[in-house]
């Protein structure tokens, strides 16, 4: 093996560190997905999900699946497991970054299946009516839609690193 070659694979294996989550904990996290997928199903005993949230949120509590702050799973309408790692609790406020975007998708996914909104391609101004008024309407505004949102293609202004 050549040197750079050598240089080449020992910095993959510092970038993947640093990263901190190994392929392992990859496939348990993708494991532990699918067995909340199948969780609704009524073969699923109360005794393996305890368990195995139990595992899930001692993996998170040792760092295992990088640096989570806190874990709400929730299902018809119950929390199944509500959890704060890292000294975070209940009511601090965390900053989620792209996470919005996956949440957002699926529940705008979720409200077109129920037929609560119609497209993706609906504007959304309508959505809002009545919760409060839009500072300097117009035309523009009053085409963004909800793909236009899903895609950050509504060209709106924005300072990623405010806070307010």
């Amino acid at each position: 093996m050549t040197h750079n070659h050598q240089f080449l694979e020992l910095r993959r294996s510092r970038i993947k560190r640093k990263r901190g989550i190994t392929t392992q904990n990859w496939l348990s996290l993708l494991l532990i997905a699918v067995f909340l997928l199948l969780s609704s199903c009524s073969t699923v005993t109360e005794t393996k999900k305890a368990v195995l949230f139990s595992e899930l949120d001692e993996k998170i509590a040792a760092g295992e699946f990088g640096d989570i702050k806190s874990l709400i799973i929730w299902h018809d309408g119950t929390i199944e497991l509500e959890s704060y790692y890292q000294g975070t609790e209940q009511d601090d406020l965390i900053q989620v970054y792209s996470v919005t975007k996956s949440i957002t998708s699926a529940m705008i996914g979720k409200a077109v299946e129920e037929q609560k909104i119609n497209s993706l391609g609906d504007q959304v101004l309508p959505l809002f009516a009545g919760y409060a008024q839009i500072e300097n309407l117009d035309s523009n505004k009053e085409a963004i839609t909800i793909e236009d949102l899903l895609t950050m293609q509504a060209g709106l202004e924005m300072n990623e690193l405010s806070t307010s």
